[in-house]
C-alpha cells in the first residue's frame, strides 16, 4: 500500500529538517565491527559540510576512520560532542545506531 498524503509530507519534512541541521547525523548498521557491523548507511548535509567528505565517500565504511588527528580530507582537526543511541526493531533486535554530533571546537 502506498503511503498516504500525510506520510509523504512527513517524509519530505523529515528530509528537509535533517538537511538543515547544524548538528551532524550519522546512522550505522548495528553489529560487531569485526563481523561487518557498524557500517555507515546515512549522513546528513551537516556531516558533509563539517568533515569535507561527501556522503558517497563514507557510505559503507566504518566510522572509525574519522577518529584521530587530521582525519578530514583537508587535514583539519575538530572536536565533536557525540550522543549515540541504539535503535531497535519491533521484535527487540538491535538494528542501528544513530549518532548526533555537535562541533565543540
Amino acid at each position: 500500500m502506498p503511503p498516504g498524503p500525510g506520510e509523504v509530507l512527513s517524509q519530505r519534512l523529515l528530509q528537509a529538517a535533517l538537511a538543515h541541521l547544524n548538528d551532524i547525523i550519522v546512522i550505522t548498521e548495528a553489529g560487531h565491527p569485526d563481523q561487518g557491523g557498524l557500517r555507515i548507511i546515512y549522513v546528513n548535509e551537516s556531516f558533509e559540510r563539517r568533515t569535507g567528505y561527501a556522503a558517497h565517500e563514507v557510505l559503507g565504511r566504518k566510522p572509525s576512520f574519522l577518529r584521530g588527528p587530521k582525519t578530514s580530507p583537508a587535514g583539519e582537526e575538530f572536536w565533536l560532542e557525540i550522543d549515540i543511541n541504539p535503535i531497535y526493531a519491533e521484535d527487540g533486535k538491535h538494528t542501528h545506531l544513530i549518532a548526533v554530533e555537535r562541533d565543540i571546537t
